[in-house]
């Protein structure tokens, strides 16, 4: 594979129709790869937590639910009661944008806030990746860019991938330092290269080569990721030196990796069997141990924590949590129970709110969304509106806006 770099403005590009598989929480189907172990893999690295050190977590920011939208019978239905003020214009009021305390940035129109889409180009299956700065980094299947937030200028392409190889990037995490993209092969289903980008901008570097990576997060000067073809959680330094093995062999196979204080929870289940159960670990650094803290999770998917508690979503519609020094046995506190049985799929979080995407599939159509809802409390809210008709490409969270990468666009929302 031939890579090159490419400064300047994003100009319009063609490319073949091809499905991204994500993998920062970004997977929108089983992974063909993910099927039986070798057989010869036991479990026999994992027991139920006993009791493990107590770990020190932060007191929670101050929290405040999304006020409640209460409509007044004798007002038109786009009229609300918010607190103590009756006939709340939804549609229009920037501070009060299709429900109550939600403050839109500039106008509020037809109860949305503008803009909160911004086209970045014709291209094909655009991702987001992470912040740099004030700035969005996004690929598409052949191109890597950077777009200032909140996307009101143009998008400045920094590094492609030479077109006709069949190669497309999948993922890409990083931080103000580094850039880390994982491009699968021609012909391949999930096996590929992760390359690093110094700086964000600077040639490729191929760091891990011949990997069926399935989950990838940035852990300061650790890449930590499972893979699909093998029962483990590795870490290697973002140099790729330093290839670390933290567990091995645990049934069902690990998946989603978040971080925690001293280590990291790890949500294994099988995505082949659909409905099947699932179990969450913590694995603690110092000493190294992978304790059990809770199984038979009906359909599980997506995970997010913070300094107090470990979030994941089920195919249910639910989402529930556990304090981050539960222990085996604690039982999982329900956080929401939505409507309609949609799939949750991808969850974020920042210091008020955790996001989630659902697909709402009625057996002939997608329905993707975003919603929110307070740590502390409250109604579940929509963020957007985009429904999408295919699974958004990754979400990011600052200061109240989300990043969502979807087809043809990166989407800014509220």
């Amino acid at each position: 594979m031939r890579v090159r770099l490419i400064l300047g403005t994003l100009a319009a590009a063609t490319a073949a129709c091809t499905l991204l598989v994500p993998i920062t929480g970004l997977r929108d189907g089983p992974d063909p790869t993910d099927a039986a172990d070798a057989g010869n893999e036991t479990d026999t690295s994992v027991s139920p937590d006993t009791g493990a050190a107590d770990i020190a977590t932060k007191d929670s920011p101050t929290c405040v639910p999304d006020p409640p939208t209460v409509t007044d019978a004798a007002d038109p239905a786009h009229l609300a009661r918010c607190g103590a003020t009756s006939g709340v214009e939804l549609l229009s009021d920037f501070r009060n944008c299709g429900r109550c305390g939600h403050v839109c940035v500039a106008a509020c129109t037809t109860g949305i806030c503008n803009p909160v889409r911004d086209i970045l180009s014709p291209e094909r299956d655009v991702g987001v990746g992470h912040f740099v700065g004030r700035q969005v980094a996004w690929f598409s299947q052949t191109t890597i860019g950077h777009v200032d937030a909140p996307l009101d200028a143009g998008a400045d392409v920094v590094a492609s991938i030479e077109g006709g190889s069949g190669t497309r990037f999948v993922t890409m995490i990083g931080d103000e330092m580094d850039s880390f993209v994982f491009a699968v092969w021609s012909g391949a289903d999930t096996r590929g290269s992760l390359f690093r980008l110094p700086g964000g901008r600077e040639p490729f570097t191929e760091i891990l080569h011949g990997a069926w990576l399935q989950w990838v997060i940035l852990d300061g000067d650790w890449i930590v990721f499972t893979r699909s073809d093998a029962s483990i959680v590795s870490r290697m330094k973002r140099d790729g030196t330093e290839v670390d093995i933290l567990v091995q062999g645990t049934q069902p196979r690990p998946h989603e990796v978040v971080k925690k204080p001293g280590g990291y929870f790890v949500l294994a289940h099988d995505i082949l069997a659909g409905d099947g159960p699932g179990k969450l670990f913590a694995l603690d650094l110092e000493p190294r141990q992978l304790r059990l803290i809770a199984q038979d999770l009906p359909s599980p998917y997506g995970l997010t924590a913070d300094d107090n508690h470990v979030y994941w979503g089920e195919r249910t519609g639910k989402i529930r949590r556990l304090p981050v020094t539960a222990q085996f046995g604690d039982t999982p506190e329900p956080f929401v129970d939505f409507p309609g049985d949609p799939h949750v799929l991808l969850l974020d979080s920042d210091a008020t709110y955790v996001y989630w995407q659902t697909d709402l599939n009625d057996g002939n159509s997608h329905r993707w969304r975003i919603y929110r809802q307070a740590k502390c409390g409250g109604a579940a809210s929509l963020v957007g509106p985009p429904v999408f008709s295919e699974a958004p490409r990754g979400m990011i969270v600052r200061d109240g806006e989300v990043y969502v990468g979807g087809p043809y666009s990166l989407f800014r929302m509220r």
